[in-house]
């Protein structure tokens, strides 16, 4: 694919991406935006893929180890094909096959389960190194997570709507020399109430009441 059909898909995805997350009321959109020229290379011009054989013993994999980054990952296989564009609206939904982080055994076109950051690398690495222990010729992508800061809206629409800022980090020895500036507000880390199981207890208690 020529570099323009490419930055006319990547528009396309981008807006994908901001349609998921305004009807989700939640979702990484900085961490989606970065990668979305990075994807769109990969899956329309270098990946040997095939959508129509999701599990294809041949195909090159794909790790996204930021695995919050999903709006991307599945604009990027519904675009070129994996399922339906239409889908795309059950993103973050309740018995939607779309979740919040990759699940490798209900998305068509994920290889990997992701979502602890820092895994992904060494996963990739152990599927490259099995297809060569079985001679067998695929390549194995991953986009790796590091020092970044993202800040996201959640339930914006909503009574109870919030911001939040994350930072990730390359090692547990960035993460404790970090210093956060003033304007990140208060550390909520270990606050139990900002935890994403008390986050949904609460959202389905409201949705029950509607």
């Amino acid at each position: 694919m020529k570099i323009e059909a490419l930055q006319q898909t990547a528009t396309i995805i981008r807006k994908q991406i901001l349609d998921m997350v305004y009807h989700a009321g939640s979702g990484h959109l900085g961490g989606s935006f970065s990668a979305v020229e990075i994807l769109t290379d990969l899956y329309f011009s270098q990946m040997n893929i095939d959508p129509q054989r999701p599990d294809w013993e041949l195909r090159d994999r794909f790790v996204l180890s930021k695995g919050h980054a999903t709006p991307v990952y599945y604009a990027v296989l519904a675009e070129r094909g994996y399922f339906p564009k239409a889908d795309l609206v059950g993103f973050r939904q309740i018995d939607s096959y779309l979740q919040g982080h990759p699940d490798k055994k209900h998305t068509p076109g994920v290889d990997m389960s992701t979502g602890s950051l820092g895994q992904g690398l060494s996963v990739a690495v152990g599927m490259a190194l099995a297809g060569k222990m079985r001679r067998q010729d695929y390549r194995v992508y991953a986009l790796p997570d590091g020092h970044r800061l993202e800040c996201s809206l959640v339930d914006g629409e909503e009574p109870g709507g919030f911001y939040y800022a994350e930072v990730e980090f390359g090692s547990v020895e960035e993460s404790e020399a970090f210093v956060p500036p003033a304007f990140l507000g208060p550390e909520v880390t270990e606050d139990p109430s900002f935890h994403m199981s008390e986050y949904w207890q609460t959202k389905i208690q409201r949705i029950k009441q509607v």
